[in-house]
């Protein structure tokens, strides 16, 4: 997911005369508020996808998991993006240190193509045998949920498990971040000189942002796993704030009212999807509005919050990618469709309490399989969370 260190405090500073350096500009204070952020946004991006896709019985039950689910949660992939951008300029100067793009492709490469690939071979080895073996006892398609095809072993299925295919997500869905996220990191040397001026910078980015909230759903590259609009807004505003960042007492009203416009708009938007009649088009742009308003909300909320201050000193709040990655594999073999029909027939538990369930269960799991892997394993654990 994000790079090198957006989900632990950054290493200390090594030699700005020969290599980038690893912590230039970043206080601990801000360390630790990238800590707690990234962790917030790992685990509502669990609650994203204890989303069951399938509408409620009851009208309020359904809207209040839309809510959550789709619109109030929706901030956090972009923020990640803007997150990854923030830090990969203040390594690198926005590129004004000799040899910066070799060392950040070499320093990437570990940090996101290793766990990358190992997270799409846990998927083949580990996801996709289970479930075959699920679908052969309850008597389904052998390969049914598995997100491949027949015949088993071809080069589609590889294609798929690894995410070779841009217009498609990877077999691990969550895995199409870390994807986009090496993407963007190919363009720095184009992104780096536009967003050092600050009128071209604020150009560009208002010519995306415009692009984002009126052609949200742009086909067909820029729409989904492949150079997103998301990407492609966010992750530059990261680098942008790099080079000229906002005080801490500026904008002070408008920080406090942020967090009520969007909430305004989550509401908006969730009243436009389920009730409204209006078009895909026009709710996703309305969505957008909410996305961006969210980022900048839970930025700012941090800041007003002590308990949100307090999470960054939680030890688990060092395993967000470990969160993000493992916590869907965990959330489809232990609350799949059958674990939720016997919650809902036999045990009778009501739909907001198994909603709930698929969100808290994968939550402690993978956390708890990280701190194990820590512990027992600790060269397992660097390799599936790049060092982090």
């Amino acid at each position: 997911m994000a790079q090198q260190n957006a989900f632990r405090d950054p290493a200390p500073a090594e030699s700005e005369t020969k290599t980038p350096p690893t912590n230039r500009g970043i206080s601990n204070e801000l360390s630790r508020k990238l800590t707690a952020v990234s962790f917030f946004s790992a685990c509502c991006i669990v609650l994203l996808h204890a989303n069951p896709r399938t509408p409620a019985a009851s009208k309020a039950a359904d809207t209040f998991i839309y809510f959550l689910s789709v619109v109030m949660t929706s901030f956090a992939v972009p923020l990640f993006f803007a997150i990854s951008g923030y830090l990969i300029a203040k390594k690198t100067d926005s590129g004004r240190f000799p040899g910066w793009y070799p060392a950040i492709l070499k320093k990437r490469g570990w940090t996101l193509l290793v766990p990358y690939l190992a997270w799409c071979t846990v998927f083949a080895v580990l996801f996709v045998p289970l479930k075959m073996l699920g679908n052969r006892l309850t008597g389904k398609m052998l390969l049914d949920n598995t997100f491949l095809s027949s015949p088993l072993f071809s080069f589609e299925n590889i294609g798929c498990v690894y995410g070779l295919f841009l217009s498609e997500y990877p077999a691990l869905r969550t895995l199409w971040y870390v994807r986009n996220l090496l993407l963007l990191c190919l363009l720095t040397p184009l992104l780096f000189p536009l967003l050092r001026r600050r009128r071209m910078g604020l150009f560009f980015l208002t010519l995306v942002g415009c692009l984002y909230l009126l052609f949200p759903a742009l086909y067909p590259f820029f729409y989904g796993p492949g150079f997103n609009l998301q990407g492609l807004l966010f992750f530059p505003l990261g680098i942008y704030l790099a080079n000229y960042p906002v005080k801490q007492n500026s904008f002070c009203v408008f920080r406090k009212v942020l967090p009520f416009i969007w909430v305004f708009f989550a509401v908006l938007s969730t009243w436009f999807f389920k009730y409204s009649g209006m078009t895909h088009d026009f709710s996703m742009r309305i969505l957008s509005a909410c996305v961006i308003t969210g980022v900048g909300s839970v930025w700012c909320l941090y800041d007003m919050i002590p308990a949100f201050r307090r999470l960054g000193g939680l030890r688990v709040s060092k395993d967000s990618f470990f969160l993000y990655a493992s916590h869907l594999l965990i959330m489809d073999t232990v609350t799949g469709s059958q674990m939720q029909h016997f919650l809902k027939q036999k045990l009778h538990v009501p739909e907001l309490g198994v909603y709930f369930l698929r969100f808290l269960i994968p939550l402690v799991l993978s956390l708890l399989a990280a701190e194990i892997l820590k512990r027992f394993l600790p060269w397992l654990y660097r390799i599936l969370t790049g060092g982090r």
